[in-house]
Protein backbone atom coordinates (compact mmCIF):
# COMPACT_ATOMS: atom_id res chain seq x y z
CA UNK A 1 0.00 0.00 0.00
CA UNK A 2 1.80 3.40 -0.96
CA UNK A 3 1.94 5.97 1.28
CA UNK A 4 -1.33 8.19 -0.18
CA UNK A 5 -3.56 5.48 0.41
CA UNK A 6 -2.33 4.93 4.11
CA UNK A 7 -3.10 8.89 4.39
CA UNK A 8 -6.52 8.87 2.51
CA UNK A 9 -7.35 5.99 4.92
CA UNK A 10 -6.19 7.54 8.55
CA UNK A 11 -8.34 10.94 7.59
CA UNK A 12 -11.24 9.12 6.75
CA UNK A 13 -10.55 7.51 10.49
CA UNK A 14 -10.22 10.81 11.88
CA UNK A 15 -12.99 12.39 10.00
CA UNK A 16 -15.57 9.02 11.66
CA UNK A 17 -13.69 9.39 14.64
CA UNK A 18 -14.57 13.33 14.65
CA UNK A 19 -18.01 12.49 13.48
CA UNK A 20 -18.68 10.30 16.50
CA UNK A 21 -17.64 12.20 19.01
CA UNK A 22 -19.94 15.14 17.40
CA UNK A 23 -22.77 12.75 18.34
CA UNK A 24 -21.98 11.84 21.32
CA UNK A 25 -21.56 15.16 22.45
CA UNK A 26 -25.08 15.82 21.17
CA UNK A 27 -26.44 13.17 22.55
CA UNK A 28 -25.06 13.98 25.81
CA UNK A 29 -26.43 17.51 26.04
CA UNK A 30 -30.16 16.24 25.06
CA UNK A 31 -29.92 13.61 27.56
CA UNK A 32 -28.43 15.93 30.11
CA UNK A 33 -31.16 18.62 29.12
CA UNK A 34 -34.24 15.79 29.22
CA UNK A 35 -32.69 14.83 32.75
CA UNK A 36 -32.72 18.69 34.16
CA UNK A 37 -36.06 19.13 32.29
CA UNK A 38 -37.66 16.35 34.42
CA UNK A 39 -36.10 17.65 37.23
CA UNK A 40 -37.73 20.95 36.87
CA UNK A 41 -40.93 19.50 35.96
CA UNK A 42 -40.73 16.56 39.37
CA UNK A 43 -39.76 19.93 41.17
CA UNK A 44 -43.04 21.84 40.02
CA UNK A 45 -45.24 18.85 40.87
CA UNK A 46 -43.95 18.69 44.12
CA UNK A 47 -43.99 22.84 44.65
CA UNK A 48 -47.49 22.14 43.53
CA UNK A 49 -48.44 19.90 45.87
CA UNK A 50 -47.06 21.92 48.94
CA UNK A 51 -48.73 25.10 47.64
CA UNK A 52 -52.05 23.31 48.15
CA UNK A 53 -51.36 21.94 51.18
CA UNK A 54 -50.24 25.23 52.69
CA UNK A 55 -53.27 26.79 51.40
CA UNK A 56 -55.44 23.81 52.97
CA UNK A 57 -54.02 24.13 56.03
CA UNK A 58 -53.92 28.12 56.18
CA UNK A 59 -57.69 28.04 55.90
CA UNK A 60 -57.50 25.74 58.82
CA UNK A 61 -56.36 28.08 60.52
CA UNK A 62 -58.24 31.71 59.52
CA UNK A 63 -61.45 29.21 60.44
CA UNK A 64 -59.81 29.12 64.21
CA UNK A 65 -58.38 32.59 64.56
CA UNK A 66 -61.19 34.71 62.66
CA UNK A 67 -64.08 32.86 63.66
CA UNK A 68 -66.53 32.99 65.14
CA UNK A 69 -66.33 36.96 63.45
CA UNK A 70 -63.93 39.16 65.81
CA UNK A 71 -64.44 42.36 66.04
CA UNK A 72 -61.20 43.51 65.43
CA UNK A 73 -58.12 42.16 64.29
CA UNK A 74 -54.28 43.46 64.42
CA UNK A 75 -50.72 42.27 63.71
CA UNK A 76 -50.00 40.99 66.85
CA UNK A 77 -51.79 37.88 65.94
CA UNK A 78 -50.39 34.65 65.75
CA UNK A 79 -51.88 33.92 62.17
CA UNK A 80 -49.74 37.18 60.68
CA UNK A 81 -46.96 37.71 63.32
CA UNK A 82 -45.47 33.84 62.54
CA UNK A 83 -44.35 32.98 59.36
CA UNK A 84 -43.71 29.53 58.41
CA UNK A 85 -40.04 28.39 57.47
CA UNK A 86 -39.67 24.88 56.74
CA UNK A 87 -36.90 22.95 55.06
CA UNK A 88 -37.87 19.93 53.47
CA UNK A 89 -36.63 17.35 50.90
CA UNK A 90 -37.66 19.11 48.17
CA UNK A 91 -36.20 22.43 49.11
CA UNK A 92 -37.14 25.51 51.64
CA UNK A 93 -40.83 25.95 51.84
CA UNK A 94 -41.89 29.74 53.08
CA UNK A 95 -45.09 31.14 53.93
CA UNK A 96 -46.52 34.12 55.34
CA UNK A 97 -49.79 35.73 55.93
CA UNK A 98 -50.94 39.27 55.71
CA UNK A 99 -54.07 41.25 55.21
CA UNK A 100 -55.17 41.95 51.52
CA UNK A 101 -57.42 44.60 52.13
CA UNK A 102 -55.03 46.97 52.78
CA UNK A 103 -54.64 48.13 49.66
CA UNK A 104 -56.58 50.70 46.93
CA UNK A 105 -59.33 47.88 44.99
CA UNK A 106 -59.57 49.47 42.02
CA UNK A 107 -62.83 47.47 41.38
CA UNK A 108 -64.17 49.82 44.35
CA UNK A 109 -64.08 52.47 42.16
CA UNK A 110 -67.32 50.74 40.82
CA UNK A 111 -70.90 50.23 41.75
CA UNK A 112 -73.39 47.59 40.44
CA UNK A 113 -76.67 49.66 39.24
CA UNK A 114 -79.46 48.51 36.81
CA UNK A 115 -77.18 45.79 35.42
CA UNK A 116 -73.84 47.86 34.88
CA UNK A 117 -70.98 48.44 36.51
CA UNK A 118 -71.06 52.66 37.22
CA UNK A 119 -68.92 54.91 38.64
CA UNK A 120 -68.49 55.56 42.42
CA UNK A 121 -67.71 59.08 42.86
CA UNK A 122 -66.07 58.30 46.40
CA UNK A 123 -63.97 55.70 45.36
CA UNK A 124 -62.82 57.83 42.76
CA UNK A 125 -61.86 60.88 45.05
CA UNK A 126 -59.90 58.41 46.68
CA UNK A 127 -57.60 57.20 43.72
CA UNK A 128 -57.25 60.48 42.68
CA UNK A 129 -56.26 61.80 45.85
CA UNK A 130 -53.87 58.82 45.98
CA UNK A 131 -51.93 59.57 42.53
CA UNK A 132 -52.00 63.44 43.50
CA UNK A 133 -50.04 62.43 46.84
CA UNK A 134 -47.69 60.70 44.64
CA UNK A 135 -46.99 63.85 42.35
CA UNK A 136 -48.96 62.87 39.05
CA UNK A 137 -50.79 65.19 36.95
CA UNK A 138 -53.80 65.52 37.66
CA UNK A 139 -54.80 65.94 33.93
CA UNK A 140 -53.59 62.93 33.10
CA UNK A 141 -54.89 61.42 36.38
CA UNK A 142 -58.38 61.98 35.06
CA UNK A 143 -57.48 60.59 31.53
CA UNK A 144 -56.37 57.30 33.61
CA UNK A 145 -59.76 57.14 35.84
CA UNK A 146 -61.56 57.64 32.76
CA UNK A 147 -60.11 54.73 30.73
CA UNK A 148 -60.70 52.46 34.10
CA UNK A 149 -64.17 53.55 33.93
CA UNK A 150 -64.59 53.04 30.52
CA UNK A 151 -62.72 49.69 30.36
CA UNK A 152 -65.14 47.93 33.05
CA UNK A 153 -68.39 49.38 32.25
CA UNK A 154 -71.11 48.02 29.75
CA UNK A 155 -71.55 50.75 27.85
CA UNK A 156 -70.24 52.40 24.24
CA UNK A 157 -70.51 55.78 25.22
CA UNK A 158 -66.55 56.70 25.77
CA UNK A 159 -66.23 59.49 29.29
CA UNK A 160 -64.84 62.41 28.75
CA UNK A 161 -60.85 61.51 28.69
CA UNK A 162 -61.79 57.22 27.80
CA UNK A 163 -61.90 55.07 24.81
CA UNK A 164 -64.13 52.39 24.03
CA UNK A 165 -63.77 49.71 21.41
CA UNK A 166 -63.96 51.19 18.93
CA UNK A 167 -60.21 52.74 19.96
CA UNK A 168 -58.84 49.52 21.09
CA UNK A 169 -59.87 46.81 18.31
CA UNK A 170 -58.59 50.71 15.48
CA UNK A 171 -55.41 51.29 13.65
CA UNK A 172 -54.02 53.42 17.03
CA UNK A 173 -53.66 50.28 19.33
CA UNK A 174 -51.49 47.75 19.79
CA UNK A 175 -53.59 45.82 22.13
CA UNK A 176 -56.58 44.44 19.15
CA UNK A 177 -59.42 44.00 21.92
CA UNK A 178 -62.23 44.82 23.40
CA UNK A 179 -62.98 46.41 26.52
CA UNK A 180 -63.17 44.19 28.80
CA UNK A 181 -66.99 44.86 30.11
CA UNK A 182 -66.14 43.00 33.86
CA UNK A 183 -64.54 44.19 37.08
CA UNK A 184 -60.96 43.61 37.12
CA UNK A 185 -59.41 40.36 37.65
CA UNK A 186 -55.53 41.67 37.59
CA UNK A 187 -53.97 44.88 38.28
CA UNK A 188 -51.75 43.81 35.49
CA UNK A 189 -54.78 44.40 32.95
CA UNK A 190 -53.69 48.29 33.54
CA UNK A 191 -51.04 47.98 30.89
CA UNK A 192 -53.77 47.95 28.55
CA UNK A 193 -54.83 51.14 28.79
CA UNK A 194 -52.69 53.74 26.84
CA UNK A 195 -52.53 56.27 29.82
CA UNK A 196 -50.71 53.66 32.43
CA UNK A 197 -47.14 55.15 30.34
CA UNK A 198 -48.09 58.71 32.52
CA UNK A 199 -47.02 56.70 35.25
CA UNK A 200 -44.56 54.50 37.23
CA UNK A 201 -46.15 50.88 37.66
CA UNK A 202 -43.40 50.04 39.98
CA UNK A 203 -44.65 53.07 42.47
CA UNK A 204 -48.47 52.99 41.84
CA UNK A 205 -48.97 49.27 42.02
CA UNK A 206 -47.60 48.65 45.49
CA UNK A 207 -50.92 50.90 46.45
CA UNK A 208 -53.42 48.88 43.93
CA UNK A 209 -54.87 45.45 44.35
CA UNK A 210 -58.03 44.26 42.56
CA UNK A 211 -60.07 41.85 44.48
CA UNK A 212 -62.79 40.97 42.42
CA UNK A 213 -65.35 41.70 45.03
CA UNK A 214 -67.22 45.53 45.10
CA UNK A 215 -68.88 45.32 48.73
CA UNK A 216 -65.21 44.58 50.41
CA UNK A 217 -63.14 47.31 50.25
CA UNK A 218 -62.35 48.76 53.61
CA UNK A 219 -58.88 49.04 54.82
CA UNK A 220 -58.37 47.54 58.04
CA UNK A 221 -56.93 50.60 59.90
CA UNK A 222 -54.76 48.12 62.93
CA UNK A 223 -52.79 46.15 60.43
CA UNK A 224 -51.08 49.61 58.45
CA UNK A 225 -47.65 50.14 58.89
CA UNK A 226 -45.77 53.29 58.08
CA UNK A 227 -45.23 52.49 54.69
CA UNK A 228 -49.27 52.38 54.34
CA UNK A 229 -49.17 56.13 54.98
CA UNK A 230 -50.00 57.66 51.24
CA UNK A 231 -52.93 54.98 51.30
CA UNK A 232 -54.39 56.30 54.80
CA UNK A 233 -53.80 59.95 53.44
CA UNK A 234 -55.61 59.13 50.44
CA UNK A 235 -59.05 57.74 52.01
CA UNK A 236 -59.20 60.18 54.28
CA UNK A 237 -60.37 63.34 52.88
CA UNK A 238 -59.17 66.12 55.44
CA UNK A 239 -55.23 64.94 56.24
CA UNK A 240 -51.59 65.08 54.22
CA UNK A 241 -49.20 62.07 54.44
CA UNK A 242 -47.20 63.43 57.72
CA UNK A 243 -50.48 63.30 59.01
CA UNK A 244 -51.48 60.00 58.11
CA UNK A 245 -47.83 58.52 59.45
CA UNK A 246 -48.70 60.21 62.90
CA UNK A 247 -51.98 58.48 63.00
CA UNK A 248 -50.13 55.31 62.17
CA UNK A 249 -47.76 55.82 65.15
CA UNK A 250 -50.71 55.69 67.33
CA UNK A 251 -51.88 52.82 67.10
CA UNK A 252 -51.69 50.23 69.21
CA UNK A 253 -49.76 47.44 69.30
CA UNK A 254 -52.70 45.15 70.11
CA UNK A 255 -54.96 47.56 67.62
CA UNK A 256 -58.13 49.49 68.44
CA UNK A 257 -60.47 47.07 69.94
CA UNK A 258 -63.87 49.37 69.52
CA UNK A 259 -64.94 52.19 66.52
CA UNK A 260 -65.27 54.51 70.02
CA UNK A 261 -61.76 53.50 71.01
CA UNK A 262 -60.95 54.32 67.38
CA UNK A 263 -63.18 57.96 67.21
CA UNK A 264 -61.54 58.92 70.65
CA UNK A 265 -57.92 58.71 69.62
CA UNK A 266 -59.01 60.68 66.37
CA UNK A 267 -61.33 63.05 67.38
CA UNK A 268 -60.80 65.66 64.45
CA UNK A 269 -61.24 63.19 61.72
CA UNK A 270 -64.87 62.06 60.18
CA UNK A 271 -64.68 58.38 59.62
CA UNK A 272 -67.90 58.26 58.11
CA UNK A 273 -66.67 60.41 55.34
CA UNK A 274 -63.52 58.57 54.11
CA UNK A 275 -63.80 57.77 50.67
CA UNK A 276 -62.96 53.84 51.84
CA UNK A 277 -64.19 52.31 54.98
CA UNK A 278 -61.97 51.90 57.48
CA UNK A 279 -62.42 49.09 59.75
CA UNK A 280 -61.16 47.32 62.66
CA UNK A 281 -61.31 43.72 61.38
CA UNK A 282 -60.69 42.24 57.97
CA UNK A 283 -62.18 39.65 55.84
CA UNK A 284 -59.44 39.08 53.04
CA UNK A 285 -56.59 37.24 54.08
CA UNK A 286 -53.23 37.44 51.51
CA UNK A 287 -50.83 34.08 52.01
CA UNK A 288 -47.47 34.11 49.90
CA UNK A 289 -45.67 31.12 49.94
CA UNK A 290 -42.37 30.17 47.91
CA UNK A 291 -40.96 27.10 47.81
CA UNK A 292 -37.26 26.82 47.03
CA UNK A 293 -34.61 24.26 45.43
CA UNK A 294 -31.10 24.52 44.69
CA UNK A 295 -31.61 27.07 40.74
CA UNK A 296 -35.52 26.26 41.02
CA UNK A 297 -38.29 28.43 42.87
CA UNK A 298 -41.92 28.64 42.71
CA UNK A 299 -43.74 31.29 44.40
CA UNK A 300 -47.65 31.56 44.33
CA UNK A 301 -50.25 33.94 45.93
CA UNK A 302 -53.67 33.22 47.52
CA UNK A 303 -56.49 35.48 49.06
CA UNK A 304 -58.97 34.12 50.96
CA UNK A 305 -62.13 35.57 52.09
CA UNK A 306 -63.66 35.11 55.45
CA UNK A 307 -67.33 34.49 55.05
CA UNK A 308 -69.96 32.75 57.34
CA UNK A 309 -67.46 31.11 58.73
CA UNK A 310 -65.45 29.70 56.03
CA UNK A 311 -62.49 30.65 53.94
CA UNK A 312 -62.94 30.51 50.46
CA UNK A 313 -60.39 31.01 47.89
CA UNK A 314 -60.81 34.28 46.14
CA UNK A 315 -58.20 34.04 43.38
CA UNK A 316 -54.64 32.30 43.21
CA UNK A 317 -51.47 33.72 41.23
CA UNK A 318 -48.28 31.78 40.76
CA UNK A 319 -45.08 33.59 40.45
CA UNK A 320 -46.54 36.22 41.30
CA UNK A 321 -44.81 38.71 43.46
Amino acid sequence: MNTNSRGAILISVLLIVLMLSAISVSLSQNYFLALKREGYVNFESNALQYIRTLEVLSAEEIKKQFTPQRSYTSLSMPFFSQPISVQSDYGLIVAEARDASNCFNLNSLFVYENKNFVPNDRAIKGLKKLLLILEYNENEIDVFIDQIIDWVDFDDEPRPYGLEDYFYIGPMSEIKQYTARRLFYHKSELMNLPSINYFKWGEISQYLCTHPLIEISGVNINHLEINNAPLLAAIIPEINVSEAESMILNIPEEGFKSESELYLSFPRIEFNQTYLPITLTTELVKLESKIIHENSAMSASTVFQIKNNEAIILNRFYNDF
